[in-house]
């Protein structure tokens, strides 16, 4: 800090800062107005907090009975909603018999897949271990294909992409039937 005279110093603690200026000319009475926050999102940023939002899947666990198994639920259950969708700037490689998502080449190339709506850090957390760290989880822009306007219907979602060497992958397409 730059060496201030005491009487200059003064001076500039004395004069009212400019905010306080602004202060002065509220009116008598004022508050701010109310803020109004979707119940939803009532606790954002505090513990426990999770905002839902859908994975993008494009090998094994677009079959209900994988995603099911590793979720711990029940085939039947009705929060296990796939929902047919593609993800643009991606492509696939194998890893072995299992897809591998990478960036690029271009927008334009599209990977088709399910969408599933995570509703807890659990559910994610169980995802992830499944993936094990050769993969990334990573934000996407998901559209669906099951309505009639597909592109009117996108949404910010995440994928799980390559964390491994590209030397471990190869040319070739996914075969399920593989992989089981």
């Amino acid at each position: 800090m730059e060496n201030i005279k005491p009487e200059t110093l003064r001076k500039k603690l004395e004069r009212p800062s400019s905010m306080a200026a602004k202060w002065k000319l509220m009116p008598k009475g004022w508050k701010p107005p109310e803020i109004h926050v979707d119940p939803k999102y009532e606790r954002l940023g505090l513990p426990g907090f999770f905002d839902e939002y859908y994975i993008f899947f494009y090998g094994t666990l677009m079959d209900k009975n994988m995603l099911a198994k590793v979720l711990d639920m029940s085939p039947d259950s009705e929060r296990l909603n796939l929902r047919p969708a593609r993800i643009d700037g991606y492509h696939t490689k194998l890893w072995g018999p299992y897809p591998a998502l990478r960036h690029g080449p271009d927008f334009g190339h599209f990977v088709e897949g399910m969408a599933f709506e995570v509703h807890n850090q659990a559910e994610v957390d169980r995802l992830c271990a499944y993936e094990t760290d050769k993969y990334l989880i990573d934000a996407c822009a998901i559209e669906f294909l099951d309505i009639e306007n597909s592109r009117m219907q996108k949404v910010f979602g995440k994928t799980f992409v390559w964390n491994g060497s590209p030397e471990e992958l190869t040319e070739g397409k996914y075969n399920p039937s593989m992989s089981s």
